[in-house]
């Protein structure tokens, strides 16, 4: 009984772990990194069985997306092809409740990430068009609906699939991220938009492990410096895993900021 204690506990520890992980020895430099783990953390195996939920729901999304396009039907828009408004949006509502389906909670930052980019997508629709007075006058008494140029609903069709195709394409949907700064000792955040539960803390130099691909929002800080602010770090649009802050005194020349950047 003595021995099985210990083993469940190893057990369990190689499963799940919380809290905050700092491993290294010494003070964080840029051959001394300090790698941090924040919050909840999978294992190795459950991660896995995440991602290939995420790639099967979202690969059946995007074959789903050409489906749901041609199931349009066509209305009359002058002399123009175009599809009706009322379909359109349900088709792009459909698609993104699918794509909420398709990724986990624990992946919350590419589930709201890849959400907002195929609403940006849709976006591209503007606001749907009436039929002219003079075509109301010669039609017949069924009134056309609001509808949308097909030109324009077949590119943000396809820019929603190109969207998941991106995402899709990333070898590591969640790569461990290093955060660099000159000098270092900064205090690093990254969030998606205002939501906190998406938040990463560090202090560079250091590494982030298991982050979700998804559109950051970030800024660098340490007393004595600039803040570089408004940083956008795109995990999705961007391969590169590697940012690098470069950080100017309070009383260096105005014209001077500070800055972070991707870097290879």
């Amino acid at each position: 009984m003595r021995v099985f204690w210990p083993l469940l506990i190893l057990v369990l520890s190689s499963c799940i772990s919380t809290g905050i992980r700092v491993s290294g020895h010494g003070l964080p430099s840029h051959r001394n990194p300090v790698r941090i783990s924040v919050g909840t953390s999978l294992g190795p195996v459950t991660v896995a069985v995440v991602i290939d939920q995420i790639r099967t729901g979202l690969g059946r999304l995007r074959d789903s997306i050409a489906q749901r396009r041609s199931q349009l039907h066509v209305v009359r828009c002058e002399s123009r092809k175009c599809y009706s408004a009322a379909e359109v949006s349900s088709a792009v509502e459909t698609i993104r409740r699918d794509l909420l389906a398709a990724i986990p909670e624990v992946a919350l930052a590419s589930r709201l990430s890849l959400d907002e980019e195929i609403a940006d997508a849709a976006a591209q629709l503007g606001e749907a068009r009436a039929p002219a007075i003079v075509q109301l006058i010669r039609s017949s008494p069924g009134v056309p609906p609001p509808s949308y140029p097909a030109q324009i609903v077949d590119a943000v069709f396809d820019h929603m699939r190109a969207s998941i195709d991106t995402y899709l394409a990333h070898e590591q949907l969640n790569p461990t991220i290093r955060i660099k700064s000159e000098p270092a000792g900064a205090s690093f955040e990254m969030k998606i938009g205002e939501n906190e539960r998406t938040i990463r803390k560090v202090f560079t130099d250091s590494e982030v492990q298991s982050v979700w691909r998804g559109r950051y929002g970030a800024a660098a800080r340490k007393n004595g410096y600039r803040d570089a602010l408004g940083f956008q770090l795109d995990l999705i649009n961007d391969r590169r895993t590697t940012v690098r802050c470069t950080l100017v005194r309070i009383d260096a020349p105005q014209a001077e900021e500070s800055r972070c950047q991707l870097e290879e």
